[in-house]
Parts: structure tokens; C-alpha cells; sequence
């Protein structure tokens, strides 16, 4: 694959709008050269977008085997209520496939003495309603992680001015995003193609407006670059490019200094040292 192709399939998949005009220029460098077909295999086999994450067969047998293992254990610890005896409770916990150990539950508890059938479908009812909601939950945790990553990828992708530390510019915009995004009752959102969307926080099925006009993530993003003076400021064609010394180097105003210090020593307690 040549390398041009292979920074455009980058920035396809990290949802950076690959029309934006800084994005356009690096395009049209002339990066010449081909990757190592093993190369791009074995990157495209490890990094994964959200769609190949869905059906990738390892992402799929982690989450299963890690929400059926807490099923299991809900259904063991129901099995030993039941009040069987010892060979009944050895019989039922030696079967591995969670499907067939109900079964036999329910067969142990037509036997006399046992748990009455009514209580065991309440159990198993909401043992169902359990797993069912351990799923929704893995999965939204899921989605929202990828959803931070892009924010963050864009972020990190602006022109940025020298005054902001480069390891601190996505946290810093991101803070930023997340009060603007509260004050003006909007939420981001996740797309089913990996794309960024911002909807109504009143209602998540409606776009975002302003000014009687529907609101995209890069437009916010944007707003958000400008209104905190995160944007790199470049000169005009003929002027004089001063050199930037610790007299000269952009002063931060109080509120982006305190913002700063505050994720300084956040990564610091994390033992990250800028």
C-alpha cells in the first residue's frame, strides 16, 4: 500500500474530515514510497474502527465470555439455595454450558423438597433481565470510549498556539467542549458509521441547532478553539514574525492558567509528569 493511501486510511478512520483544508494540504504533499504488505496487515489486524470491533470474533468471544461468567455465577449461587442434595448439587454444577445447568435446575426443582417452579422462573427471569442490562452496559461504555478517542484525535489535529503543551491540548479542548456542550443543551453522539454528531440534550433523537441552524461536531469544535484562544494565530503575509522568547512567549489568562494547572497535577496524582 503506498504511504500516501495508507494516511488517508488514518484519518478516515480516526473521523477527521478528510475535505478540512489542513488536511487537504498534507494530501497533497508529495509523500512518495509503499508499505510492506506485512506491515498493513498486521496494523489493520490490531487496530480496529468501531464497525470491524463489532464483528471482530476475539472483541466478541472477550465480552461474552465476561458477561456469561457473571451469569454463571448468578446461576451457581441459585443452585446451592435450592436446598438439593450433595450429588444433586454436583450433578447440576458440572454442566459447563449455562443453558443446559437451567434445564437441570428445573428438573431438580420437580422433585419434592426442592424449591417450588414459580420462585426458580422468578430467579431465572431476572437473571435474564441481568445479563441483558450487563450487555447494554459494556456496550455504552464501548461506544463511548471510541466516541472520546475521535474527540480527542480531532482536537489533537488542530493548529494549536505554542502557549498550550502539546500533552495537555486534547484534555484542556475537551474540558472546554464538555461545559460549552452543558450550557447549550447539546450532547455528542456516536453515528452507526463512526461519525460525530451533536443532538438536542432535551431530546437525542433531534439535531442540534443554533440560530435556527443545524450544528456539526467541527463547527463546535471549532467555536470552542476560538472562544478559548486555543487557535494557532498566523500572521499576516507581510508581517514581521516575531521571536518568541520567555518574554515574549503568549500569556495564558487566569482562568486557561487555572484550567491547566488543574490537569498539570491531575495526570501528576496518576504519576504522569509533564
Amino acid at each position: 500500500m503506498e504511504i500516501k493511501e495508507f494516511i488517508k486510511q488514518l484519518i478516515t478512520g480516526s473521523g477527521v474530515d478528510v475535505n478540512a483544508e489542513e488536511i487537504k494540504k498534507l494530501l497533497d504533499l508529495n509523500i512518495e514510497g509503499v508499505l510492506p504488505e506485512s506491515f498493513t496487515k498486521a496494523f489493520n489486524s490490531k487496530y480496529l474502527t468501531q464497525e470491524s470491533a463489532r464483528n471482530d470474533a476475539s472483541v466478541q468471544a472477550h465480552y461474552k465470555s465476561k458477561v456469561l461468567g457473571e451469569f454463571d455465577e448468578k446461576i451457581n449461587d441459585i443452585v446451592k439455595s435450592l436446598g438439593l442434595n450433595q450429588d444433586q448439587l454436583t450433578s447440576i454444577l458440572g454442566v459447563k454450558k449455562s443453558e443446559e445447568r437451567i434445564r437441570a435446575m428445573i428438573e431438580a426443582a420437580k422433585v419434592p423438597g426442592t424449591a417450588d417452579i414459580a420462585t426458580l422462573n422468578k430467579q431465572i427471569a431476572e437473571m435474564k433481565a441481568q445479563h441483558e442490562q450487563a450487555i447494554k452496559d459494556l456496550t455504552t461504555q464501548h461506544t463511548a470510549q471510541i466516541l472520546n478517542g475521535k474527540i480527542e484525535n480531532w482536537f489533537a489535529s488542530q493548529e494549536w498556539s505554542d502557549a498550550y503543551p502539546e500533552q495537555l491540548r486534547s484534555k484542556l479542548a475537551g474540558l472546554q467542549l464538555a461545559e460549552m456542550l452543558n450550557q447549550k443543551g447539546a450532547v455528542a453522539v456516536l453515528s452507526e458509521t463512526g461519525e460525530i454528531l451533536l443532538k438536542s440534550k432535551a431530546d437525542s433523537s433531534m439535531d442540534f441547532f443554533m440560530d435556527n441552524k443545524p450544528v456539526k461536531f467541527q463547527d463546535l469544535g471549532n467555536l470552542v478553539m476560538e472562544t478559548n484562544k486555543f487557535k494557532k494565530v498566523v500572521p499576516a503575509q507581510n508581517s514581521v514574525i516575531p521571536v518568541v522568547t520567555s518574554e515574549t512567549q503568549p500569556k495564558l489568562s487566569m482562568h486557561q492558567q487555572k484550567l491547566q494547572d488543574s490537569i498539570k497535577q491531575s495526570l501528576a496524582d496518576q504519576g504522569v509528569i509533564i
